[in-house]
């Protein structure tokens, strides 16, 4: 909002719903040029006259149940259940797609049949401000281990735990396990 970028900021409601029929109404009130959906998923249709960017994170959604089973958490599984409805529906629909890696892009052109062309890849990354130039000195630091990963269960939380209780109670080397 600080930026002076045009923006709206409209609706509320559980989010298929409101990306499956508020949205659409959104767009159409205010013809929007360009529309870029960030989530993997977009109104399946309501865009007439707007180009739609799709933001694809990655397509681990459509994995197998056998492969990745639900997640505990219901919401997470309910929006699994979603994307695997939506994604298929509205990605051959996207004017423009961005992906944060190449793996990602690859992955689309073989299950889709896209075009390269089509496909940009920005990799998720932080601005420099989040970098400190002064380090914290080791005598304050102890030693970890950094996990950067969610409960899904893709990222195999309860397996690096099972590990690092093994490594801890056999090394005992003072180690703290931080997940992220």
């Amino acid at each position: 909002q600080s930026s002076g970028t045009p923006h709206v900021a409209l609706g509320w409601g559980f989010f298929p719903w409101w990306e499956q029929c508020v949205f659409p109404k959104i767009v159409k009130a205010y013809k929007f040029d360009v529309v870029i959906c960030p989530y993997n998923t977009a109104p399946i249709c309501g865009f007439k006259g707007s180009k739609l960017v799709l933001v694809v994170h990655d397509l681990i959604f459509l994995r197998s149940w056998e492969e990745l089973p639900p997640s505990k958490a219901h919401y997470q599984t309910l929006g699994r259940i979603y994307r695997r409805q939506v994604f298929p529906r509205i990605i051959g629909k996207a004017d423009r797609i961005i992906t944060v890696s190449e793996f990602t892009k690859l992955d689309l052109i073989s299950r889709f049949g896209l075009r390269p062309d089509t496909i940009t890849v920005i990799p998720n990354s932080i601005p420099d401000y989040w970098m400190s130039e002064r380090s914290l000195p080791l005598s304050n630091r102890g030693p970890y281990i950094l996990s950067v990963a969610g409960e899904a269960p893709s990222k195999n939380v309860h397996r690096l735990i099972a590990a690092f209780a093994r490594v801890v109670n056999h090394d005992n080397e003072g180690y703290k396990l931080v997940v992220a």
